[in-house]
C-alpha cells in the first residue's frame, strides 16, 4: 500500500520494488539465462533505489510544508504578560449547561512555545498552553466566582502536606 505523502510503499523505499515471494517472482518476458536476469535486477535495484528514496524524501518534505501552511492559517498568536488575569478553558466532556471557562487565574511565568505558568488564589500552579487561555476583563462591581482550584499534575508545583515528603 502506497504512503499518502511519499507516493511509495515502504517495501519500495527499502528494497526498490514491491515485495513478492521468491516462488511467485517471474522475470519479464522470456530469458535465456536466469542468473544473468537476477544480476540485471540487482543492478537496477542498486541504481534506482537511491533515486526512489531521494524522490520520496522530497515528496515527504513537500507534504509536511503543505500541512504546516494549512495548520498555520488557523493558528492565533497569544501574548499574555506577567500578572495578567486569564480564564482557562474547561477541557473534557461538557453538556450545554457546563461552564466553558474557569478562573480567573494569574500569569506567573511565560515559557517557550506559547506555554504559561498560571496560578490561582491558593498558590496552586499549572503549566498550560496559551491557546486555552483567554484574557479576563474585570468589570467594576463584578465579583468573580472561582469554582475550582487548579489541580496540577506536576510534582514540582504541588504543595507539601503536613509532612514535607508527602505531596498532595
Amino acid at each position: 500500500m502506497k504512503n499518502k505523502s511519499t507516493g511509495y510503499s515502504p517495501a519500495e523505499l527499502l528494497y526498490g520494488f514491491n515485495l513478492t515471494l521468491n516462488s511467485n517472482w517471474q522475470p519479464n518476458g522470456e530469458i535465456d539465462n536466469l542468473e544473468e536476469e537476477i544480476n540485471t535486477r540487482i543492478k537496477i535495484i542498486n541504481t534506482d533505489l537511491p533515486q526512489i528514496r531521494k524522490l520520496s524524501a522530497e515528496k515527504s518534505v513537500s507534504a509536511k510544508r503543505k500541512t504546516e501552511i494549512k495548520y498555520n492559517k488557523n493558528v492565533k498568536i497569544f501574548n499574555f504578560n506577567l500578572g495578567d488575569k486569564v480564564l482557562k478553558l474547561v477541557q473534557g466532556e461538557k453538556n450545554k449547561f457546563d461552564k466553558i471557562f474557569e478562573g480567573p487565574y494569574e500569569i506567573q511565568q511565560k515559557l517557550t512555545k506559547g506555554a504559561y505558568v498560571i496560578s490561582d488564589n491558593n498558590a496552586n500552579r499549572e503549566i498550560v498552553n496559551g491557546d486555552i487561555l483567554k484574557l479576563y476583563h474585570n468589570i467594576n462591581g463584578m465579583i468573580p466566582e472561582v469554582t475550582s482550584n487548579l489541580n496540577t499534575k506536576l510534582k514540582r508545583f504541588k504543595k507539601p502536606r503536613l509532612h514535607e515528603d508527602i505531596y498532595a
